[in-house]
């Protein structure tokens, strides 16, 4: 009989132990979902207010400057997507959704709204921000910047440009910045080099080692000049005959002495703004608008260093060298 009693008792604590830890076991388990769920954890309470469909939704509005460690991006019904801090310079467009829940987001905008700046910043404390259509032109040293990155590629092809990587097939240039470059191991071992115009040569050059790839010459740059001034009409021809018999041609134009002024000018007002690669950007816009194939390449190259795991510049910068048919100058 005192077995059994003792026997009794011992289930019963044996009982109680388990109602116990199940029971703290439940709880935790309840503890753990409720931290796991915490707005704070999950981009699930990204909600912006339900608004109609904009006819401008997915139209360019600007870049995504910075990238805070936690902020998010939602398009239309999807679900939101953590961005990656380091992809700087990634375009945005009207009626997209964000959100920081750690850090900050900076925009470069097209313009200005009422409560967005054409730069404009959003933080944690912001909630979900939607990008609105920008109303009023932005007009600081920005804005050349963001809009020559909205349009749809760096440049369109211009065909195969041999050895040449400088000037671009049917390129602009500046007469006093000539500078003849070329891929060394498409050309033999020495080159005649000639530049013709209207009325015949203006400039030529013999004996030029194919191995150095490149030819700046002053008084090549002189004559282009004196042959600009002198009212010489575009396109001229750079010549290359190389010493395995091969000839190869490409076409370039001259700026005029006003377009030369104002990209003078562009390039000042760019010089002016205080981050680099909207210096970049802004300058790239420049070189763009006055079919300046080569240095639009080079400029991209230079913001790529700037932000160099920006997939934005990434394919830009491929885009660019593409575009003057001279993918292999890239190297030099």
């Amino acid at each position: 009989m005192k077995l059994m009693t003792a026997w009794l008792a011992i289930l019963s604590i044996l009982t109680l132990s388990f109602v116990f830890l199940s029971q703290h076991a439940v709880e935790v388990a309840a503890g753990s979902q409720r931290v796991a769920t915490a707005p704070q954890d999950a981009p699930d309470n990204m909600v912006c207010k339900r608004r109609k469909a904009s006819a401008n939704d997915r139209q360019y509005a600007g870049l995504i400057k910075s990238v805070g460690s936690r902020c998010y991006r939602q398009i239309g019904e999807g679900r939101p997507a953590l961005l990656d801090p380091k992809h700087l310079i990634a375009k945005v467009y009207v009626g997209e959704n964000f959100q920081c829940f750690a850090g900050s987001m900076m925009f470069e905008l097209k313009g200005s709204t009422k409560g967005q700046g054409a730069t404009y910043s959003i933080r944690a404390a912001d909630g979900c921000q939607t990008i609105k259509t920008p109303s009023i032109p932005r007009n600081d040293g920005n804005q050349a910047a963001v809009n020559s990155h909205g349009t749809s590629r760096a440049g369109l092809k211009r065909g195969d440009s041999g050895p040449f990587c400088s000037p671009a097939n049917k390129s602009w240039i500046v007469p006093a910045k000539l500078e003849i470059r070329w891929t060394p191991a498409a050309v033999g071992s020495v080159l005649s080099v000639g530049i013709f115009g209207d009325g015949g040569f203006q400039w030529y050059l013999d004996n030029v080692p194919g191995t150095s790839g490149e030819l700046i010459n002053d008084e090549a740059r002189s004559r282009l000049q004196e042959y600009r001034d002198k009212g010489g009409r575009n396109p001229l021809n750079l010549v290359i005959e190389d010493s395995k018999g091969q000839k190869s041609s490409i076409q370039f134009s001259l700026l005029s002495k006003v377009e030369e002024d104002a990209l003078t000018k562009d390039l000042d007002n760019c010089a002016r703004g205080n981050d680099e690669i909207m210096v970049s950007l802004c300058r790239i816009a420049a070189f763009r608008e006055r079919r300046m194939y080569v240095e639009v390449a080079r400029e991209y190259e230079k913001a790529l260093q700037l932000a160099p795991e920006s997939e934005e510049l990434i394919a830009r910068t491929a885009e660019a060298y593409e575009a003057i048919g001279a993918a292999a100058c890239r190297r030099r």
